[in-house]
């Protein structure tokens, strides 16, 4: 069953809404909203600033909901620090 998880990401320098959909012990994807059209690689970055470094394989691709885009192929630990704590 796939997890749920709120992440922090920004894109163009400003946090963006985004989650991820899958495992620890395996390679999920990102939903994400950005209003300002599909994004770069250039524009994406982890919630501490890094930028994202992206293989082939996490193509990004529009997803059938307004402003959400999808990457692919995501390792949790890649993003494990982006996790929002919830309270």
């Amino acid at each position: 069953m796939a997890q749920f998880q709120q992440i922090g990401l920004k894109i163009n320098d400003e946090d963006a809404h985004a989650v991820y959909v899958g495992g620890q012990t395996s390679k999920g994807h990102i939903v994400m909203i950005s209003s300002e059209g599909k994004p770069s690689t250039q524009m994406l970055k982890h919630s501490d600033a890094r930028q994202f470094e992206l293989a082939d394989e996490n193509t990004i691709e529009k997803i059938k909901v307004q402003d959400a885009y999808r990457i692919n192929n995501i390792k949790y630990e890649d993003i494990e620090k982006d996790v929002v704590q919830q309270d």
